[in-house]
């Protein structure tokens, strides 16, 4: 794994878990702008080897009686670092009023590696139903261990 799949895999795997996490925080600005969309360039010397973009929607979603920001996510490689085949997307639906995450999605393609992953985030218990895309029965499998904040997860 080269060095921009590896910052991109940290920095885009803890979004979903930082959802749960911000319940403690004192957010300083709740300023999202709709509509709004953020290029990244990643480079390795003189050559471009990724890109990203992050997209806010222009509208907002009711999700579980919530109005929510819809924010996506996707990270690629380009030149000649396609020969390390990256393509990643998140989705999350993030709260207008208190900017905690209610839905999170994920779907990896790195190399051969495949990852399709759905968070639905229990804000008032601080729990997680994390549903892992099971490639044999081709559906979505809930994963049985609890999550809690605090608790170390690990996929498999």
């Amino acid at each position: 794994m080269n060095i921009y799949q590896r910052f991109l895999f940290l920095w885009l795997s803890v979004l979903p878990v930082f959802g749960l996490a911000q319940a403690k925080l004192r957010v300083e600005s709740q300023r999202v702008v709709m509509g709004e969309t953020l290029n990244y360039k990643a480079s390795w010397g003189l050559l471009t080897i990724g890109s990203a973009t992050t997209r806010i929607d222009k509208r907002t979603y009711n999700v579980n009686s919530n109005r929510c920001f819809k924010v996506d996510i996707s990270g690629q490689t380009n030149g000649v670092a396609k020969l390390f085949y990256v393509q990643d997307r998140w989705m999350a639906y993030i709260d207008t009023a208190t900017i905690t995450t209610h839905q999170a999605f994920r779907s990896i393609r790195e190399g051969n590696y495949q990852f399709d992953e759905q968070i639905h985030f229990d804000q008032p218990n601080r729990k997680a139903e994390v549903k892992v895309y099971d490639k044999k029965t081709k559906s979505y499998v809930l994963r049985s261990e609890e999550r809690r904040v605090g608790k170390e997860c690990r996929s498999r």
